[in-house]
Parts: structure tokens; sequence; C-alpha cells
């Protein structure tokens, strides 16, 4: 099911049926990051963010290119297992920050 929190795998394959493997793990909290850059970097590629869980810290860039024509969502998927409440700190490629308290999981964040 799309965007139910796990993560799924397409696999396209040259001169072959594409390959879909269906993530099956029990289901978990996640968090969604929509970023809207400035400017031409509408996307905020290199934006770098920091989650911080009741039992853990956890670190993400913005890149959503991974090689030769080939791409990903643009919104930044976190895994957060049990954690429902997390703490958000954004360092935006121009130099600035958003830090954000209380954000509750299962969410989009559009920042």
């Amino acid at each position: 099911m799309a965007n139910d929190g796990d993560l799924d795998l397409v696999v396209n394959n040259v001169n072959m049926p594409a390959f879909v493997y269906e993530n099956t793990a029990p289901k978990g909290n996640a968090l969604q990051i929509q970023f809207q850059g400035a400017d031409k970097n509408r996307n905020a590629f290199g934006a770098r963010v920091t989650v911080f869980a009741p039992t853990t810290t956890l670190y993400a860039e913005q890149q959503p290119l991974r090689g030769f024509q080939s791409t990903m969502d643009p919104r930044l998927h976190i895994g957060l297992g049990d954690a429902t409440k997390v703490a958000v700190l954004v360092e935006w490629p121009t130099g600035g920050h958003t830090y954000l308290s209380d954000v509750q999981a299962n969410t989009i964040l559009s920042l």
C-alpha cells in the first residue's frame, strides 16, 4: 500500500520485467518531510535533518538523486520505530535552521 510507512522497492531491469519487493515488516511509526526550498533550490537539496526521538537520534540528508537517470521521491522518509513524538532540527543549505519540538509521528511536515 502506498504511503503506509513501510518502504517497498521497485527495480527496473533492462529488457526484463520490473521486480517489486514488498516490505512486510511489522508496522512502525514514520515521519515524512516535504521541503519547500528557496529560489532555484526548490527541493532544498543539501538540507540536513536531525531527528531526536526518546531513545535514539536519527540523521538524514535531502539528496534524492541516486545515480544516472535515477531518483527518489523528494519527500524525506524517516522511520521512527515506536516513537510517537520527536523533535526535528533542519539545517538549510542557505545556512539557516529550523527547530520543531513535539512533532507527531505519522505526519508529513511541509517546511
